[in-house]
């Protein structure tokens, strides 16, 4: 329950700071074969096209294209 709490309270805060939550699909496999293995530290600017990579160890790599 309580992190259900904590969920609730930083979508209120993100969404009273102008952000909205944005949902993107996996990548296909040969746009996971294409790119360079990396980690996304800095958020790109989303295309319709965008699409995240699930690295091994939990992180994620998001892909414009």
């Amino acid at each position: 329950m309580r992190m259900r709490g904590c969920a609730r309270a930083t979508q209120l805060c993100m969404g009273e700071k102008g952000y909205d939550p944005v949902t993107l699909p996996l990548c296909p496999a040969e746009v996971r074969r294409a790119v360079p293995p990396g980690v996304t530290t800095v958020l790109p600017q989303l295309t319709e096209m965008a699409c995240v990579i699930r690295n091994d160890d939990g992180s994620w790599q998001i892909v414009t294209r």
